[in-house]
């Protein structure tokens, strides 16, 4: 029975889990999965404990945010923007949709060329584009690609070093710029712990520096009879403490001359003499060191040959080149009491009392381009060019014509009328107004012209009716009722 239910939840188990799906269009995502079909439109969304979800292509859709992502969501099947997992499940339906997020693919030029953030795109599956420098990388160089890989891409220049932050050079752990060159510059950090090294014929390794130099520890030497022993040490080369009460040291050569050191510390000389202080025939320390020196205290002041090696040793020549020679550079500075003397006034102090030279010389012209002008007289502007000064009451404004009522032929003929074009042709010969009348062309009657007056006659010129009329001071020819054209001081 117990073997039974752990089958059973075994089965269930595997009934609970399944392969991811991925694509980047939903209506690409089966319609059926597990033996358990969508009714359509819906497709595949979810499965969890042998049941298979689904959900219309409607309710899938790409967050409205961007998101950031270094994590390959698919194995590499798609490359950088919002994935859907037709099989994932997440607590609420549309179950596919990793409640909402999506997944966030990382596109691999952004990520292994560029070394940048992937940005998946607001509102799109599948689309994607290269964000900020991913963590512990930067653009130093200005390019598209945060190419230097803090505190790991070596600097330019040198050895065993890094770059911590951009135009910054450090040591690796365990590497020591020992010469003082600068990690950046020359051999950089030359000395690394570890590193195989060899002196006086002895091979090590180096730990850590030794003055300027690096510091390069041997394997320890027995001393062996009739062998020399050599090693290296900044501690004593022979070094031990006896607890017994033996002689520190006894020698003997072979005509059995002895020198040794009892355990007082005494000399023993192999005339058979003891001398366990200072001789007082001899020098005290301090009129050896007041006389020829002490070298043990002097020393520190003093620089080794390999120390000496690798400085520097520029001449006056370049060091002037390349530093400069402040001895004949001075004269061209002020020296602090000079600059204290002065007006030390303020930008905006200048601007107001002297000007802003920088400011206003867009307002104004060189020399040279003044020069290059025509310079023309007034008189000669005006008999070339013209004065408007004078001519312009001569012109009327654009606002005095815009004013006017500029009619079309069409409309003057229209509403007022076309004389050339509707005169009658009336021949008179005229003394006075006592004269032979002509009858007028096309008038039903003849023109009665009385001594001074005109009788009115009407008349009919191509259907359209009309008369004259008149006195001594204006003659009048009448085309409609409302219509006319005189002759005369009074009309």
């Amino acid at each position: 029975m117990r073997k039974l239910i752990v089958v059973l939840a075994f089965i269930a188990l595997i009934g609970s889990l399944s392969a991811a799906y991925w694509v980047t269009d939903f209506n690409t995502c089966p319609q059926t999965y597990q033996s358990q079909t969508c009714i359509s439109p819906t497709l595949v969304c979810g499965y969890n404990g042998g049941i298979t979800y689904c959900a219309d292509p409607s309710t899938i859709t790409a967050p409205g945010s961007p998101a950031t992502s270094n994590t390959d969501q698919d194995s590499g099947s798609y490359n950088g923007g919002y994935l859907i997992d037709c099989y994932a499940f997440d607590s609420g339906s549309p179950y596919c949709n990793n409640n909402g997020a999506f997944w966030c693919d990382r596109n691999s030029t952004c990520h292994t060329t560029n070394h940048r953030d992937t940005t998946c795109t607001a509102s799109l599956f599948g689309a994607s584009t290269c964000g900020s420098c991913r963590s512990g990388y930067d653009n130093c160089t200005g390019d598209d690609d945060c190419e230097t890989q803090l505190g790991v891409s070596s600097c330019a220049v040198g050895s065993n070093n890094n770059v911590p932050s951009c135009g910054g050079c450090v040591c690796d752990t365990g590497a020591y710029d020992c010469d003082s060159s600068g990690a950046g510059v020359g051999n950089g950090c030359e000395i690394a712990n570890g590193a195989a090294c060899t002196i006086g014929g002895l091979t090590g390794v180096y730990s850590g520096c030794s003055g300027a130099v690096g510091n390069c520890v041997v394997p320890t030497s027995n001393f062996v009879t009739g062998v020399q022993a050599n090693y290296s040490t900044t501690n004593f080369l022979l070094w031990g403490k006896n607890f017994g009460l033996g002689w520190l040291m006894n020698l003997t050569n072979s005509t059995n001359s002895s020198i040794g050191i009892d355990q007082n510390a005494c000399i023993f000389f192999p005339d058979a003499t003891t001398q366990c202080t200072a001789s007082s025939g001899g020098y005290s320390y301090s009129q050896i060191s007041a006389n020829i020196g002490n070298w043990s205290d002097d020393k520190l002041s003093y620089a080794t040959q390999a120390y000496a090696n690798a400085i520097n040793n520029l001449s006056y020549s370049q060091i002037s080149a390349n530093i400069g020679n402040w001895t004949l550079d001075k004269p061209s500075y002020a020296s602090t009491a000079y600059v204290g003397a002065m007006n030390n006034l303020s930008l905006s102090q200048i601007a107001s009392n002297i000007g802003n030279w920088t400011l206003d010389k867009i307002n104004y012209v060189s020399t040279a381009y003044v020069n290059a002008m025509n310079n023309l007289s007034y008189s000669q502007i005006s008999a070339n060019i013209g004065n408007w000064t004078l001519d312009k009451p001569s012109y009327a404004s654009t606002t005095y014509v815009g004013a006017m009522n500029n009619l079309s032929y069409s409309q003057i003929s229209t509403n007022i009328g076309n004389y050339s074009k509707d005169q009658a042709v009336l021949y008179l010969n005229v003394t006075g107004l006592n004269t032979t009348k002509v009858p007028y062309t096309g008038a039903t009657e003849a023109v009665n012209l009385g001594t001074y007056n005109i009788t009115a006659q009407n008349y009919s010129v191509t259907g359209s009716p009309g008369y004259i009329g008149g006195n001594a001071t204006c003659f009048k020819m009448y085309y409609n009722s409302s219509m006319w054209f005189g002759v005369g001081s009074a009309c």
